[in-house]
């Protein structure tokens, strides 16, 4: 064991260099004032802090696990998982081939990985992973959030304000704040009670929501579903290839969908009325409300208009083409 020391650091390194002799394990056990100052470096070999300060661990080939770190955390490793509690400032994780487990963080987090599962929990400001090929579990994340992944599921609960960029990752996200912004294809997304507002653009996505409460709603996919429940707002959909079914709450926003090769099912809010119009070019238009409407047909296009008189109410637009639109209670 070596040992220098200055006025400002003390560091601790192995001899291993002197000796022929390779094949060995050198194990340390260091007890320092609490909240001090650290910094690693290792290989393949375990790393455990333990109520420290400023931190900052390097360990290739070999596990971390920090908790109690009274400053910022700095962490760098691969093949082997990383495990942290009670950060009282900002931590930044760096790791491929393992999994990383984070859990209450005062500060700001950042995660960059690849090849395993990323799991954050009780973090009180913003997020952002960039991973790939990353299953991301995140919940209580009081901050913004934004992922970057691929090809495995993101699931976050009780989220702030959320951006989401993704290839092939199923998506699920149940109690967000502010927004949720989705970009995926070939796979599905759900968002469930959610009070802001909820953009997806996709290919190959199917979306589905209940309890959304926003000032807009936007989506754009094909060639998979969409379905929402109980949502507000300011909605707007363009769908090819797939079905829309719509089960608003009462319109505090106009409604526009417009779908290529797409069929259409609007459930009426009950009790309500407000203006309304659907076309379908080379399709049909099934009108299942006991209340009158005009229709009509022209150059293969059938249109039906309702409740015309209710100007001041948010309206109704839906427009397909070689498909259905139905209208039910």
């Amino acid at each position: 064991m070596i040992i220098d020391k200055d006025a400002h650091q003390l560091t601790i390194s192995t001899n291993r260099s002197e000796f022929r002799r390779r094949h060995f394990r050198t194990n340390f056990k260091i007890s320092l004032p609490a909240g001090m100052d650290i910094e690693v470096n290792n290989s393949y070999g375990e790393v455990k802090t333990v109520k420290v300060g400023n931190t900052n661990i390097k360990n290739r080939h070999g596990k971390i696990i920090a908790s109690d770190i009274a400053g910022e955390l700095l962490i760098e490793n691969s093949y082997k998982d990383i495990e942290v509690d009670n950060v009282q400032s900002d931590c930044q994780i760096e790791g491929k081939h393992a999994d990383v487990f984070v859990n209450g963080v005062k500060g700001k987090t950042q995660v960059v990985h690849q090849y395993g599962k990323v799991r954050l929990e009780n973090i009180s400001q913003d997020v952002k992973i960039e991973g790939s090929h990353s299953g991301v579990y995140g919940e209580n994340l009081m901050g913004s959030v934004e992922v970057t992944t691929s090809y495995k599921k993101i699931a976050l609960f009780n989220v702030g304000p959320t951006k989401i960029r993704a290839r092939h990752s199923p998506v699920e996200v149940d109690g967000a704040r502010e927004y949720v912004d989705i970009e995926d294809n070939y796979s599905k997304v759900r968002v469930d009670n959610l009070q802001g507002d909820l953009i997806v653009d996709g290919k190959n996505l199917g979306v589905y929501g209940k309890s959304i409460v926003g000032q807009k709603i936007h989506i754009t996919s094909s060639y998979r579903n969409v379905e929402l429940s109980e949502f507000s707002g300011k909605t707007t959909i363009f769908l090819e290839h797939g079905d829309i079914v719509l089960n608003p709450s009462p319109l505090t926003h106009p409604i526009e969908v417009k779908g290529k090769y797409a069929g259409i099912k609007f459930y009426w809010p009950l009790r309500e009325k407000y203006p309304f119009e659907a076309r379908a070019k080379n399709g049909d238009i099934k009108w299942k409300l006991p209340d009158e409407m005009s229709s009509q047909e022209e150059d293969h296009m059938s249109i039906v208009k309702a409740f015309l008189e209710e100007k001041e109410k948010p309206s109704i637009f839906l427009t397909t083409s070689y498909s259905t639109i139905r209208i039910e209670e």
